[in-house]
């Protein structure tokens, strides 16, 4: 076995009570627990409804507008200069409002958490 005092590294002493602040047994210790005790139930907040239905509508009419506007641009002629661009403008927009319905949901999640 090798020795780590020997050759002067500290040996850490090993903690005999949990952190968390209950014993293995049940028994509670003095020890504080840094983080509250938290199940999985605890930690699911729900967003409201709405947003079940608009953060996908948002993202399908994203990726549309995307696939369209590099169908047009790919066509080329008189149909790709009238629409490519327009296109790609109105994924801009798209994408703007795919934002802001994300961090509203996020905004309404930390509400109901009470943050």
């Amino acid at each position: 076995m090798y020795d780590l005092a020997k050759h002067g590294l500290a040996v850490l002493p090993i903690r005999s009570q949990p952190r968390r602040g209950v014993a293995s047994d049940g028994v509670e210790t003095n020890v504080a627990a840094p983080f509250p005790r938290r199940s999985c139930s605890d930690m699911v907040f729900e967003m409201p409804p709405i947003f079940n239905i608009l953060l996908p509508a948002t993202l399908i009419i994203v990726f549309a507008t995307l696939c369209f506007g590099v169908y047009a641009m790919f066509r080329g002629g008189d149909f790709g200069r009238s629409w490519s661009n327009r296109m790609m403008r109105l994924r801009v927009l798209t994408q703007f409002i795919a934002v802001v319905v994300i961090m509203a949901a996020l905004f309404f999640v930390e509400r109901a958490r009470g943050g």
